[in-house]
């Protein structure tokens, strides 16, 4: 089942030397189907990545990530009794995803095409938590929410999850000028598109 089209905005790409490569992205999401009928926002979130290149046309790696795709705050009552003293319900959506990864680079040089393919799942929560609206939290100094009153997850699901997509590899530096060979270190900018 198909939830998300997922578009790579811009990517960072550092390609290290004994064929190995890694990257992260900002990732954006437009729901489709269900998602879009009952009027879910798009959303964006960060995209990782790594790649072992056993030959320079061909990567093998792991892809992961998580994006937001909506969030709502109300006041309510902090009890049934009196609407006097009210408190914060705050619900968050949220996607995360973990992919096996086939790159596919045919051609070498400044300016590499690229298609790949994603197998693997997609994991959805929703959760909610009721915040003390006259409260500071001291997050840097405490593993949790001075300021929250109680939490729970709404709702947990999980689905199979394949995708495939296309980009341009475009290199900025390569660390060893003289030598552009694919073991060389190279600083690269990725424009891709998926589903």
């Amino acid at each position: 089942m198909k939830i998300f089209i997922i578009f790579t905005l811009i990517i960072i790409s550092n390609v290290f030397p004994s064929n190995f490569s890694g990257g992260i992205a900002i990732i954006g999401q437009i729901p489709k189907g269900e998602f879009k009928e009952e009027g879910v926002p798009a959303g964006f979130g960060i995209d990782l990545y790594g790649l072992w290149y056993p030959v320079k046309e061909l990567g093998i790696g792991i892809n992961f990530g998580g994006t937001q795709y909506g969030s709502s705050k109300r006041q309510i009552p902090f009890n049934y009794f009196s609407d006097l003293v009210t408190i914060t319900e705050k619900t968050t959506n949220n996607l995360g995803y973990a992919h096996l990864m086939f790159r596919v680079m045919p051609l070498q040089g400044k300016i590499r095409p690229y298609f790949e393919g994603l197998l693997g799942a997609k994991f959805l929560t929703t959760d909610t938590e009721l915040l003390n609206n006259n409260c500071t939290d001291n997050e840097f100094t405490e593993e949790y929410d001075d300021c929250e009153i109680a939490s729970s997850n709404n709702a947990w699901d999980n689905t199979f999850s394949y995708g495939v997509g296309t980009g341009l590899e475009i290199t900025l530096v390569s660390l060893d000028e003289e030598s552009n060979d694919f073991s060389a270190g190279i600083l690269s900018f990725l424009l891709m598109q998926g589903t």
